[in-house]
């Protein structure tokens, strides 16, 4: 931005934003963990079935991957990247207001009024993802991301865990004397949670980057274009990815709540498994893929990701489902901070908004045609009564479709960024079974030690 100073090369500043950012994570994990964590378990309380949970999982990251396409334009026309990103994040905490009007209403009006309140949600969180991820870049060292991202990531997914846990715990009180009550508590807070992250971007100085330098790179462009093959065979695993994913990801909360009949309480504690195993993980991460790269942590997660709803077949057992749990988190926190990387260390500031666009958009399809294709599969299913049913099938196809892309598409992901040279056959059991279990060992006779280095490894 023209007339204020390079922040971005000041150290102290760079330091004190980068800061300000680990505080913005955790003030928005907060509005996750009240919020967004429950929107689901609001929906299967207003009676919302298969159908409708796809549409509520799929319908706003469609409209949100669409309408984001034209965030980086925007961008480059007015030239006020951080103003659009202060805009947006203030829209996403004011919407939460009108969302405890889905409370009020008849369960039939309401579940199409809460699915039209997360698609604007939706629409304006994924519209300032190109120009936020484009500022925050600025701020980021390429040399030490993955510790930082990884630190980051645990930053938030702490808050997330803990806000997700009060969250239960204030459901769980009112769930046999009033539920309503209870959602507005919890919304509330997200609302206020939300507000405070625009306060504290504010704080977070603009840099002289002239916006107006933005490469727009509309997706028949980016299609076209050769120099940009590497990420498109990255876009292309992921979106693949994610769309067999999507056809069961969002049943889990239904089959949780309805079908087994947990408690807001048990449906609480095994969100939170989740987090806590990233919590606990993120940071080894975060140093593997500084030091080895995104590639083998990207495809080798995603192929463990691939036994995640199989596991959920085997059995139903409370118990059982809090180590797969456990499980899922570690493998999640690898596949997501290997994504995340990837877009940051491998595109220059002036291509970094577009490529994040074409990314949102492509994955954001990947999104809704897995999603509306789990909720056919499992009503056609109910429908004709097949040998498997209803959301157990859409498992089992998910998980074997995973399987197939992880094998054939993770394998032909390319990086430039590679720092130390591997064989991936090797390093696949490496960085999954071996370093972890070493890492824990260490931990647990010597105690907590985020600050030690990973030694090398051969």
């Amino acid at each position: 931005m023209k007339g204020y100073k390079n922040t971005s090369k000041n150290k102290n500043t760079r330091e004190k934003a980068r800061k300000k950012f680990l505080y913005e994570a955790g003030a928005r994990q907060i509005t996750t963990g009240f919020g967004d964590n429950y929107i689901g378990a609001l929906a299967v309380f207003l009676g919302a079935g298969e159908f409708l949970m796809g549409l509520l999982a799929s319908l706003p990251v469609l409209f949100g991957s669409i309408f984001q396409v034209f965030s980086p334009y925007i961008m480059k026309k007015t030239g006020k990247r951080r103003k659009i990103v202060l805009t947006g994040v203030l829209i996403h905490a004011i919407s939460w207001l009108p969302l405890l009007l889905v409370l009020i209403l008849d369960p039939a009006i309401a579940i199409w009024v809460l699915i039209i309140l997360v698609i604007i949600q939706t629409s304006v969180e994924w519209f300032i993802n190109a120009p936020w991820m484009s500022w925050f870049g600025e701020y980021v060292d390429k040399k030490t991301i993955g510790k930082y991202i990884g630190l980051k990531r645990s930053i938030a997914l702490l808050f997330a865990m803990v806000s997700t846990i009060i969250a239960g715990l204030i459901l769980g009180f009112f769930e046999n004397s009033g539920t309503l009550y209870g959602f507005i508590i919890i919304f509330i807070i997200a609302f206020i949670a939300r507000t405070y992250t625009v306060f504290n971007l504010k704080l977070i100085p603009p840099t002289n980057y002239d916006a107006k330098k933005t490469k727009v790179i509309f997706p028949n462009k980016f299609l076209k274009e050769k120099k940009h093959k590497q990420i498109h065979s990255f876009i292309n695993f992921v979106s693949f990815f994610k769309f067999a994913v999507m056809i069961a990801a969002p049943f889990f909360t239904l089959f949780i709540l309805r079908d087994l009949n947990f408690t807001y309480l048990e449906y609480m504690i095994l969100i939170c498994t989740v987090s806590l195993a990233q919590i606990i993980s993120m940071k080894y991460w975060g140093k593997i893929t500084d030091r080895y790269g995104n590639k083998i942590v990207l495809s080798s997660s995603a192929l463990l990701i691939s036994f995640i709803p199989l596991l959920w077949l085997v059995s139903q057992n409370f118990y059982y489902l809090i180590f797969i749990r456990i499980f899922e988190g570690f493998i999640w926190g690898a596949f997501n901070i290997a994504i995340y990387n990837h877009l940051l260390s491998s595109s220059s500031l002036e291509e970094r908004s577009g490529y994040v666009s074409n990314y949102n958009l492509f994955t954001g399809l990947a999104t809704f045609f897995g999603a509306m294709i789990g909720s056919l599969i499992a009503i056609y299913s109910l429908e004709h009564n097949l040998f498997m049913i209803g959301i157990p099938l859409i498992f089992l196809i998910s998980g074997i479709l995973r399987l197939i892309i992880a094998i054939f598409l993770g394998t032909r992901l390319k990086e430039r960024t590679l720092h130390h040279a591997h064989k991936d056959r090797h390093m696949l059991l490496k960085l999954m079974v071996i370093y972890p279990m070493e890492g824990a060992k260490q931990n647990i006779l010597h105690g907590w030690n985020f600050k030690k280095k990973l030694k090398s490894k051969k």
